[in-house]
């Protein structure tokens, strides 16, 4: 399952900066022969936000911008992940990280059928639409209940 919107990431140690994440990066910005400047230019940070990153100066606790490095190098995002300190388990806990505001078990069990529901090859981009508005539109019934 790829989800796509991404929030910041949680239960990293606030006080500890991994150096593996930067060394990672910045080996594969080597292996690819890509200057500093052009992988801030791809990931959209600055060059001395990189430079930070690979000397470990400065955390990415972003999922957003470790998804971009990840694309941008050609590595798994799991694997930069793990690296920036989450412990990625199973796909809910993607689904924790990219939608932080989920506070109970329900919630997160809802996202996942719902990710199933959505991304089942038969449904149309009309039945995903359908699908949607259905649920906004319950959504909205129960908060005037």
């Amino acid at each position: 399952m790829r989800v796509t919107k991404y929030n910041s990431l949680t239960n990293i140690d606030k006080n500890k900066i991994d150096p593996r994440l930067g060394n990672r990066i910045r080996a594969a910005r080597k292996e690819m022969q890509m200057t500093i400047g052009t992988l801030a230019d791809k990931v959209g940070v600055s060059q001395s936000y990189v430079t930070r990153i690979e000397r470990a100066d400065r955390r990415c606790d972003s999922m957003t911008l470790l998804v971009k490095f990840a694309e941008v190098l050609n590595i798994p995002v799991e694997e930069l992940l793990t690296l920036a300190g989450q412990d990625i388990q199973n796909e809910r806990s993607y689904l924790r990280l990219a939608f932080p505001s989920i506070q109970t078990d329900e919630q997160e069990e809802a996202i996942f059928s719902i990710a199933q529901l959505i991304t089942d090859p038969a449904l149309s981009g009309e039945d995903i639409e359908q699908l949607v508005k259905n649920a906004s539109a319950y959504a909205a019934y129960c908060k005037h209940q």
